[in-house]
Parts: structure tokens; sequence; C-alpha cells
């Protein structure tokens, strides 16, 4: 597969070359066919990083970015750099390359093309990001409008994670025991106050001891009681050690 680089240059000392020439190199030992534009200006007698004072003026970057668009047309994606989202250029090539409807999905950052050229080798090392650059390297959704989006890869997918029929039955069973013996009612967050994970524990067992024996004996009916009994449990303990965590709020 060819891939088009792109990424942002204009701002940028020696006009980002060296992470154009290093990206160019990990998709290539991935695999891939890659056209890079910063090694065609080179070619051309525009090399930065053999002459850092040299400057592109705003006629040659036009110039440049229209014999770019010849090269992006050869290709079969755009492999984007970091930063992409901020360049006039890589925008309009970005939009150029989307017009082109050619099917599957063709415009991702770097990392997720090294995925994709690794995922059929389950012994392969693919490179782990630090968890600050994760929103960096998102694919990108190109509608048929025009607009971009990044995907949701590597984002919290609580439509796919959670079923809601669960939770509707989860929150009926809590609703049933906010009775309180002398006939008061206990508010629906009262747990959140504070519970030792001890108390959490103890009583996680003996629901899932419960749960076992109905499961087995065939009494789904108290066996769906205990399951939500035992959910409670879990998410009680799950509360009292993250709640002191700064990063998270209960």
């Amino acid at each position: 597969m060819r891939l088009y680089l792109c990424g942002p240059m204009t701002g940028i000392k020696q006009y980002n070359f060296p992470k154009f020439m290093e990206e160019a190199k990990r998709l290539r030992d991935a695999g891939y066919d890659v056209v890079n534009p910063a090694e065609h200006a080179v070619f051309e007698g525009f090399d930065p990083i053999a002459y850092p004072d040299i400057v592109c003026t705003k006629e040659r970057r036009r110039e440049f970015i229209e014999n770019d668009k010849n090269l992006l047309d050869e290709c079969d994606g755009m492999a984007m750099i970091e930063g992409w989202q901020s360049s006039e250029g890589c925008i309009e090539e970005q939009r150029h390359f989307s017009k082109q409807n050619k099917p599957g999905i063709r415009i991702m950052v770097i990392q997720d093309w090294i995925r994709i050229a690794f995922e059929n080798d389950p012994g392969a090392i693919i490179p782990v990001l630090p968890p600050d650059r994760t929103e960096q390297f998102q694919s990108i959704r190109t509608f048929s409008t025009g607009a971009t989006r990044d995907t949701d890869t590597n984002k919290l997918d609580f439509d796919g994670f959670l079923c809601p029929l669960v939770l509707e039955r989860y929150a009926e069973y809590m609703n049933a025991n906010r009775k309180m013996a002398d006939g008061s009612v206990r508010s629906s967050s009262n747990w959140k106050s504070g519970i030792p994970q001890e108390v959490y524990r103890k009583s996680g067992w003996r629901h899932f001891f419960s749960f076992w024996k109905h499961c087995l004996s065939g009494n789904k009916a108290l066996a769906m009681v205990d399951a939500c009994a035992l959910l409670f449990n879990v998410m009680g303990w799950m509360h009292e050690e993250l709640k002191n965590d700064n990063n998270r709020t209960a």
C-alpha cells in the first residue's frame, strides 16, 4: 500500500523535515510504500536540513502543495503527522484526497497505520505511546460532506461497554432496597457516604456463594437478585478505592 505522509511544516524548525524523515522510515519499516513530500522537496533543491537558514516563499509553498496533490492522487492512504489539524496545507491536502471517494479507511495517524501493519502478526512488538499522547493518535473519519472527526479509537465506549437492561435491573434492585427497617427511605446515593471496604468484601462473598447455589439449582430469579447484590458490593468497594484519587470524581 502506498501512503502519502502529511504533516505541518510552516513555522517549525527546519520545516519539520527531520520529523518527516523519521516517520517515513517508521512506515517503511512496517512495510509501506511511502511518498514523502519532504524528500521530493529536497530533490527539487529545497533542503532545510542541510541549509537551516533556507526560506520557503509563499509562491514556492503554493507550488509544493500543488505538486504534492499530484503525488497524493497516486496514493492509497494518508499517514498524518501530529499537529496536522493546525496546518492549512495539510487540511487542503486532506480535503483534496477525500474527494477521490476511494473505499475503506484511508486517512489515519501514523501509529494506527503501524498497528494495522502488525495486526496479523501476534508476535510483533508494536510501539506503545505514553498516555498523554494518546489523543494525538486517533484515526480520522471523513464524512461525505467533507467534514472530519477523530474516530472513537482508544476512547471510552460507554454505549458498547454497558447494557441498559442490566443497569435498569440493577436500579430496580437498588430502589427496592431503599426502605429501612423503621419505614424511612434512604437517599439513592446514601452508600456513597462511605462504607468500609471490608464490609463490601464480606458481603460480596456471601452474595457470591448464594449466587453460585441459586445458579446450580436453577433458581434464576434469586440468582438475579444475588447478581445485583454482587454488583453493588463490587461497585461500592471500587468507589471507596477510587474516590480519593485526585484525578477522579465520585
